[in-house]
């Protein structure tokens, strides 16, 4: 019997954020080609005598911005949280839940990414602010 590990949604569809600073090259390439990598790992753990790790192999939507990744999907079978914590080594803190998913449509057109964006915003030019004040 599978036991499925890591974060699970009540939802079929689940979505992510990650800021690229957070990342380094072959952590992105890992996200963009996590099939892949995923299928690699579970055939080294089959040949070790072990259960696999990713039962299913469902490509994630992944979509970028200047600043981030965006990962969804409509359906979350592919344990996504679960491979960017174990596999690519992003720390949990750095994973922003954006709630369910959106299915086969870009997202950047939707409430949520202007929301993201506008708090990004902000948050820059607070910084900026509180730099400025600093050095008077």
């Amino acid at each position: 019997m599978k036991i499925r590990n890591g974060y699970v949604s009540n939802s079929s569809s689940s979505s992510f954020v990650i800021l690229k600073s957070d990342l380094n090259d072959n952590q992105k390439d890992m996200i963009f080609d996590h099939i892949e990598y995923a299928k690699e790992i579970d055939e080294k753990l089959v040949k070790e005598g072990k259960e696999t790790k990713y039962e299913y192999y469902e490509d994630w939507i992944i979509e970028q911005d200047d600043i981030s990744l965006w990962l969804h999907t409509s359906m979350d079978n592919f344990s996504m949280w679960t491979f960017l914590v174990d596999e690519v080594g992003v720390d949990r803190n750095n994973i922003f839940e954006m709630g369910d998913g959106w299915g086969d449509y870009s997202l950047f057109n939707t409430p949520e990414y202007e929301k993201f964006i506008m708090k990004i915003r902000k948050e820059k030019i607070d910084k900026l602010k509180n730099n400025i004040d600093g050095t008077r």
